[in-house]
């Protein structure tokens, strides 16, 4: 008799990945949406980037299709529809129009600024960098790509030098100085806001040029599939998390049926779980 550790259903059906966490076979860490994953590395067979997809007329609108690996046809099972999560296209359109609203928000601070000085008015928006929509986005955003880790650090200093110079232009419209108000507002819409907007840009091309799916060949030893991840992250062995799992804590899955137990890295202090699944749950679903 097995037990799946998050719904605590038994029987025979239950799935039995994810019971022997600490040891045997270490597990392939995937991403879907802000979610970690682990399938036992003993359960994926080869992971490849995804192939093209025909589609299959009327199968479940978790299943894209087949897929053609090195003559074998496979079954193509979209693992964020299978468990409740957005399809990974909604994700990246609601990433570029989120950056594109950024983007805007950053040329309005400017020419805000611009019409303070041009009608002699106060300047009523924030001049804190981190209080801005973009700033509070941007000290908040996570991400498991290096690539665009290191791009978003390109942003720091000049959209902290283009809210740095509101107080410099507040002192020179206090003392009249209007023109040069206005050369400096020119020169950093030419120079650090341009920087920004082409950065913008190369984050939306980075952001999809970097969610290019995998797809992992699953076999639970009677039936293969392959099911479409985000990404791949690592191979390695894990510390089982042992209690009741809070539902706040499964990322927004609605199937947690298809989890069979949580665990944690063992070579990070990073306390992020991560979510077990088991093979045979998802070639035959």
């Amino acid at each position: 008799m097995t037990m799946n550790l998050i719904t605590g259903a038994e029987g025979a059906d239950a799935p039995s990945a994810g019971l022997d966490v600490g040891g045997g076979f270490p597990w392939v860490l995937c991403t879907l949406s802000n979610n970690t994953f682990g399938l036992s590395a003993e359960q994926v067979e080869s992971m490849v980037q995804l192939p093209a997809v025909t589609a299959v007329p009327n199968t479940p609108m978790h299943v894209r299709g087949v897929m053609n690996l090195r003559g074998r046809v496979l079954r193509v099972v979209d693992l964020r529809v299978r468990l409740g999560l957005a399809p990974l296209e909604q994700e990246r359109m609601q990433f570029e129009m989120m950056v594109d609203q950024r983007e805007q928000e950053h040329r309005m601070w400017l020419q805000e600024l611009e019409a303070s000085v041009v009608e002699q008015r106060p300047f009523g928006l924030s001049t804190n960098p981190k209080e801005s929509d973009f700033g509070r986005w941007y000290e908040g955003y996570r991400t498991s790509s290096p690539i665009l880790r290191s791009l978003l650090e390109r942003f720091r200093e000049p959209h902290e030098r283009i809210h740095g110079i509101a107080k410099d232009i507040e002192a020179m419209a206090s003392a009249g100085r209007y023109a040069d108000a206005q050369e400096r507002i020119r020169s950093t819409r030419e120079g650090d806001l341009a920087a920004m907007l082409h950065l913008f840009g190369e984050l939306k091309a980075t952001y999809r040029r970097t969610t290019q799916e995998i797809a992992l060949v699953l076999s639970d030893g009677k039936s293969t599939a392959a099911v479409v991840v985000d990404s791949v992250l690592s191979v390695e062995h894990l510390n089982p998390v042992q209690g009741e799992a809070e539902r706040n804590a499964l990322g927004g899955i609605d199937r947690v049926d298809l989890l069979v137990g949580l665990a944690k890295r063992q070579k990070t202090d990073d306390d992020e779980l991560i979510l077990l699944l088991d093979a045979a749950s998802l070639v035959m679903g």
